[in-house]
């Protein structure tokens, strides 16, 4: 036989083939092994890691980062921001909400917004903020603001008058004990969440709903992967993008304490020209109520806002660890956010909970679509999910403690100021 088929022969027909029989051990048939040629380009779905993400974006652990750190945790988990616009200064500007008019009032007054949250050091809900001042020990009346505020969610009409008597508001208490606790069979009412929740945007900055001055709008972010990790999501999550009403979502903290503002991002503008008393736009003071804002004249002997706040931040935010962006006045907030965003590498998401929506990188697609069914997941309104937010809602409350508190108060022989309403 020629030696080259020989050789062939060989190759294809006799154990000296690296391959395997077709039937076991016979040797009248060998076929080589068949490997796949592997495409260069093939992608490979990236997996999210849930613990890891629930560990990276704890209160903590973000109160505690710098920037550089900050900004890396985002880019690794790549789910956009939460936003949320303090009322800093005069109400020159809104949008027509129609029949919402709790967006479009207060329209030409003063407003501290910003200043209030940095006192508190946190953006708190309506609650808490309710709260904050004298707690049950000093002041309990500050607690019948905060229950009249969850109890007013829970009925349709006004809320109730302050009890006059330690008896009265121990029934007070039981009674929204046993109104929270019926919710618990109809889980598809969380009427409680409301005032206890932290209402942010997602992406967009909504000044047109809850700012202040045009050109001068100081605001918050949060990574959304933090209100996945530490808070109870609910209300319109799923329509989260744009600028419109229902870009609203309620995040309510496991913890007391709001979403401190060491948490997350402050956008201040750079080069707006303020007054150097307040930090206005306008010759206004703090005082200011009902203005014009076709007519508020324009702030004299002016300072940039950097410098304001720079000097303002340096004498009243003590030893925060405050991550600050100044931005371009000229750019609207949501400009402004997209465009640190884009600096930093950060892939701007309409909406992050969308996971319909094509994405041009197949990475942050695959993450995405991953992130919103774990957020789908959280979501589902299950017994044991309203035991957990129920358990949450007195613990911000303080409604375990608070009869043994008021108890302690009146026993001192304090009294009760005279019956009014305590609409916040």
């Amino acid at each position: 036989m020629n030696e080259f088929f020989k050789k062939i022969f060989e190759m294809f027909f006799t154990k000296k083939a690296q391959g395997k029989t077709i039937d076991g051990d016979k040797d009248d048939f060998y076929v080589p092994d068949y490997k796949p040629a592997v495409q260069k380009d093939e992608f490979v779905p990236p997996t999210l890691d849930v613990e890891k993400m629930n560990k990276t974006f704890r209160i903590d652990n973000l109160k505690q980062a710098d920037m550089q750190t900050y900004i890396e945790n985002l880019r690794e988990f790549p789910f956009g921001m939460l936003t949320h616009c303090t009322r800093q200064g005069v109400r020159d500007h809104t949008k027509d909400h129609g029949e919402f008019l709790a967006h479009t009032a207060y329209m030409g007054d003063f407003a501290d917004g910003f200043k209030q949250m940095l006192g508190s050091g946190a953006l708190l809900s309506h609650a808490e903020i309710a709260m904050r001042e004298g707690h049950l020990d000093n002041d309990p009346y500050k607690f019948y603001q905060a229950l009249n505020v969850l109890m007013e969610n829970q009925f349709d009409g006004p809320a109730t008058e302050i009890p006059a008597d330690p008896q009265a508001v121990a029934e007070m208490i039981n009674d929204c004990n046993e109104r929270m606790n019926l919710q618990l069979k109809n889980i598809q009412d969380f009427a409680f969440m409301d005032p206890l929740s932290v209402h942010v945007a997602v992406e967009n900055v909504l000044d047109e709903s809850y700012g202040a001055e045009k050109g001068n709008e100081i605001f918050a972010v949060f990574p959304t992967a933090l209100g996945a990790s530490e808070c109870h999501m609910e209300t319109h999550w799923q329509y989260g993008g744009g600028d419109h009403m229902l870009n609203d979502l309620a995040l309510m903290p496991k913890q007391p304490g709001g979403l401190p503002l060491e948490a997350g991002l402050i956008f201040i503008p750079e080069n707006a020209r303020v007054n150097p008393r307040n930090g206005s736009l306008y010759e206004v003071d703090e005082t200011a109520r009902g203005l014009d804002p076709k007519n508020i004249p324009l702030a004299k002997n002016t300072i940039s806002s950097k410098e304001y706040w720079s000097k303002y931040l340096a004498e009243n935010a003590g030893d925060k660890n405050l991550k600050i962006v100044y931005y371009d006045s000229g750019k609207t907030p949501t400009q402004a956010l997209n465009e640190w965003q884009e600096q930093n590498g950060l892939q701007f998401i309409s909406n992050p909970f969308d996971k319909y929506a094509d994405m041009p990188d197949k990475r942050l697609q695959s993450l995405r679509e991953q992130f919103v069914k774990h957020i789908e997941k959280l979501s589902e309104r299950t017994p044991l999910r309203a035991m957990d937010m129920m358990k949450t809602a007195k613990k911000l409350l303080q409604l375990d403690q608070s009869q043994k508190r008021l108890e302690n108060y009146f026993s001192k022989g304090a009294t009760a100021p005279p019956l009014k309403n305590m609409h916040l």
